[in-house]
């Protein structure tokens, strides 16, 4: 189901890249990428410089995921992404349980529209949050609120290719 759904939108196969993150970055274009989700590697140095990566491919007003920001069982994580917030410009959009979203830019714009979004949810809601001077947005409810919020995000983001378009 999975690769009849990917095929309907495009026209060749996936590029599957079988590298340590670090060399990704040397790979991908600057500015290509709308949604980047970081879940690999949990040791600090590896986390960090996936962050570091995102910087540079994620177009403006982009977001990156980061999983497991708060599991206790990879402090790393949580270590690198905080480094990332406090020392290096990254923005926290919002939070659910497990994921922080967060952008290069401006983030008012896609706080904003999930915070209407889960405001709009059966059994969500949206709390603000102040972190180092700026508001985040803290979703909170709902068993599936990873996956809807993630949804919600790439739909407010720059506006696709047209489906079957591909790069010449």
């Amino acid at each position: 189901m999975r690769s009849a759904n990917y095929r309907a939108f495009h026209r060749r196969p996936p590029a599957i890249v079988q590298v340590r993150t670090t060399a990704l970055g040397d790979l991908l274009e600057p500015s290509s990428h709308r949604f980047v989700h970081i879940d690999a590697s949990h040791m600090y140095d590896d986390v960090r410089g996936d962050i570091d990566i995102t910087r540079r491919i994620l177009r403006p007003g982009g977001v990156v995921a980061l999983d497991d920001y708060r599991t206790e069982r990879v402090p790393g994580v949580a270590a690198a992404v905080r480094e990332a917030v406090f020392t290096k410009g990254l923005h926290p959009v919002c939070v659910s349980a497990n994921n922080l979203y967060a952008t290069w830019g401006a983030g008012d714009p896609l706080r904003e529209a999930v915070r209407q979004w889960a405001d709009g949810q059966e059994g969500m809601k949206a709390v603000n949050e102040r972190i180092a001077g700026e508001v985040m947005v803290r979703v909170a409810g709902g068993h599936t609120e990873r996956r809807c919020l993630a949804r919600q995000l790439a739909r407010e983001l720059l506006p696709r290719r047209s489906p079957m378009r591909t790069a010449a």
